[in-house]
């Protein structure tokens, strides 16, 4: 019996650790199953991650890829320079000024057309200088973007190339024709019969919405406002990327320096060489460094989130820095300087016809198809502002659109588990996107105007139109200016 009993209190032993061991695998089981979840779910957000940006090529995924923070140094360097070239086509309406010329009994100024071979020197140094730049770029952003694109449609590297060297030419061409055609407006104040011109102008500046800006009914002030903002961004953009500091520094240039970045003067920004290179292409009208500029962003920000959820801060902050540059370029080129030119280029066009149909009447001889080979120059240089405008403004609205589109779904998928610097950063990457989204629809108002300005200029009867006396009765032709 004593037996049966030992037997029975070992098997009781036996199951007793038997339950231990059960209980202590099942409490094992139940960490591994917690393990698991948390593993298939860093799984799928590495997953996430990798769909969002796009698929990068299997050779670089656990591997380092260079970024412009490796590469931007020399080509910032190559960009000051250019940026001083750059000097020389703001000093072009003085030079011009100099070898343009008022024609016989009319009011349109011609200029000796060797002045085009300046331009010519200036946008081959410029392009070789961009051709440099590039050549540093373009390993990082091939490999982030793996294509090039034009707006929205990749394009192989023989036909984007040639896109890229013809937009560069219109964008400086533009440029270049913009000074002619102030020189010009400076010279008609030596035409004969300039207070008639002077005069007329005055007047439909009055009827203008405008008519508050006293000083703008002088017409060599108003001409020279385009090209004071053309010379303001230029002093602007130089000191949004000269290093500034109460203390001498020394700043490097060499590829992979400053990755601590450094504090420019203008509104004491912190920024790098990657922020300045984006900076001085805008300035000096270099396509090929800027195209893809905004797809390495976004590439590069979702990036960020494979290492984690913590780094929300860090993808609205990459973003943040892109889309301020974005905004201050389309502020400057698109608003400021390519829509008071445009409104500029057609007001003086529409002077000359006016002042040449009035010497005229007594004739009538001029047609508008006449009026139109008379001044084809200033036609063909308005029709290639209002091209690079075009261009300009489609690049903006793809970009403005797709960084809406990330920035939307990274905070209906992570909006709950952002923190507050995370949150801090996507209010300002919302206020900069919302500025430029501003910006844009003036843009396009204006550029608008001046197109209704040009096309009224060929059916008015005195070439002269003003938006306000149109809106008044809701007709087109109520807005020609009486005489």
């Amino acid at each position: 019996m004593m037996r049966n009993i030992q037997t029975n209190s070992h098997r009781h032993s036996a199951y007793r650790q038997t339950w231990l061991d059960l209980t202590e695998r099942k409490a094992e089981l139940k960490d591994a199953d917690s393990k698991l979840y948390t593993l298939r779910h860093e799984i799928q957000m590495w997953n996430e991650s990798l769909k969002m940006s796009k698929n990068l090529d299997e050779t670089y995924i656990g591997q380092y890829l260079l970024t412009l923070f490796d590469v931007a140094g020399p080509p910032v360097l190559l960009l000051m320079g250019a940026s001083l070239l750059h000097v020389v086509a703001l000093s072009l309406p003085w030079i011009a000024y100099q070898f343009t010329f008022c024609t016989d009994h009319s009011a349109d100024m011609e200029y000796n057309y060797f002045l085009w071979v300046p331009f010519l020197v200036w946008t081959t140094l410029t392009t070789f200088i961009e051709w440099r730049c590039f050549s540093y770029i373009v390993v990082p952003m091939l490999a982030w973007t793996k294509t090039y694109y034009v707006v929205s449609w990749p394009l192989s590297f023989r036909l984007w190339l040639p896109c890229m060297l013809l937009a560069g030419f219109i964008y400086r061409m533009d440029v270049w024709a913009q000074g002619l055609a102030l020189a010009k407006a400076w010279r008609s104040h030596d035409y004969l019969g300039h207070e008639e011109l002077e005069d007329a102008w005055a007047k439909a500046w009055n009827a203008s919405v405008f008519s508050w800006f006293q000083p703008g009914a002088q017409l060599r002030l108003t001409a020279g406002l385009a090209w004071a903002c053309l010379a303001l961004q230029w002093f602007i953009y130089f000191l949004r990327v000269i290093p500034f500091s109460p203390t001498p520094i020394n700043v490097s240039y060499a590829c992979g320096a400053e990755r601590k970045g450094y504090v420019v003067p203008f509104c004491c920004a912190h920024i790098w060489h990657a922020d300045a290179l984006k900076t001085l292409a805008s300035l000096t009208l270099m396509p090929m460094v800027l195209a893809n500029q905004r797809r390495y962003s976004v590439q590069r920000a979702q990036w960020k989130l494979v290492a984690g959820e913590g780094l929300n801060r860090d993808f609205f902050h990459i973003l943040k820095m892109d889309v301020r540059i974005m905004t201050w370029d389309i502020l400057f080129r698109n608003l400021l300087i390519t829509c008071a030119k445009l409104q500029v280029q057609t007001s003086l066009l529409a002077l000359q016809f006016h002042m040449q149909q009035k010497h005229a009447e007594s004739t009538g001889e001029v047609s508008q198809m006449s009026l139109f080979s008379e001044h084809w120059n200033a036609c063909i240089s308005i029709a290639i502002a209002h091209m690079s405008s075009a261009m300009a403004f489609i690049s903006a609205i793809n970009d403005f659109v797709d960084l809406r589109r990330v920035r939307s779904k990274e905070r209906k998928d992570r909006g709950k588990k952002m923190d507050a610097d995370a949150w801090n950063e996507y209010k300002k990457l919302a206020f900069w996107e919302r500025l430029g989204w501003s910006v844009l629809a003036l843009q396009f108002i204006l550029q608008s105007l001046a197109l209704a300005k040009l096309w009224m200029a060929f059916h008015c009867k005195h070439a002269l139109w003003n938006f306000s006396a149109a809106m008044q009765s809701w007709n087109m032709v109520d807005g020609c200016v009486p005489f």
